[in-house]
């Protein structure tokens, strides 16, 4: 069940990418869906009645749909770990920690740059600070 079911969601996933214009891209293609599922139960030699019927089994029994579904996430996150595949959120994560880096390099060498001219101006300055000597008993 757990195939079938992971199948399904990749043919979900798949169906949004088919839109017919950039304005519905994200859109769940309705026209191909009832053909994905029926292939994807064909591959799977399960009719759809006996599919409906597992689900409403799984359905009245919640630790075990729970579990069927955990198995699919991580079939699905194999799946993606092959094909190199991160989450959205992760590269965000990647693109603001690549950010945060790159920020705190530029304060860095900033900092360095104004600490090395105020070196400079002291070493060149006329208005040297005069030394301190111990005081006399």
């Amino acid at each position: 069940m757990a195939g079938i079911l992971l199948d399904i969601h990749l043919a979900e996933s798949y169906s949004q990418g088919l839109g017919d214009s950039m304005t519905n891209k994200f859109e769940k293609n309705y026209d191909t869906l009832p053909s994905f599922y029926t292939s994807i139960l064909k591959h799977h030699d399960v009719s759809f009645e006996d599919f409906n019927e597992a689900m409403d089994w799984y359905k009245q029994r919640p630790v075990n749909i729970d579990t069927l579904y955990g198995k699919v996430i991580n079939q699905l996150n194999e799946l993606k770990a092959v094909k190199g595949i991160n989450d959205l959120k992760e590269d965000k994560k990647e693109e603001s920690v690549k950010r945060t880096a790159d920020s705190m390099k530029r304060q860095l060498s900033a900092a360095d740059t104004a600490k090395n001219k105020t070196d400079s101006l002291q070493k060149k300055s006329i208005f040297k600070p005069k030394p301190t000597t111990p005081e006399e008993p």
